[in-house]
């Protein structure tokens, strides 16, 4: 819808990529919803809707086969710890 602001769904651990993916969207002027790992995101889409989810490929991978993320799915690089 004309006028709001596109709210991105980031999901990771809290680390170093997550961070900065965050970090960028703010400055963009997203709104950003984070989520710690795949079954928060999956609470989270379920309430919020995001327009677009952004995530490491193995969670990406998880909300894709859940079925339940009508959002596209961007993947990020990062450590498995990151």
């Amino acid at each position: 819808m004309a006028g709001t602001t596109p709210l991105v769904l980031v999901v990771g651990s809290g680390g170093a990529p997550q961070r900065e993916s965050e970090a960028i969207l703010v400055r963009l002027k997203f709104a950003v919803a984070p989520a710690a790992d795949v079954a928060e995101a999956l609470r989270v889409v379920g309430g919020l809707a995001p327009d677009l989810v952004v995530a490491r490929r193995e969670e990406a991978s998880q909300l894709r086969a859940s079925g339940s993320v009508s959002a596209p799915i961007v993947e990020y690089a990062g450590d498995k710890g990151d």
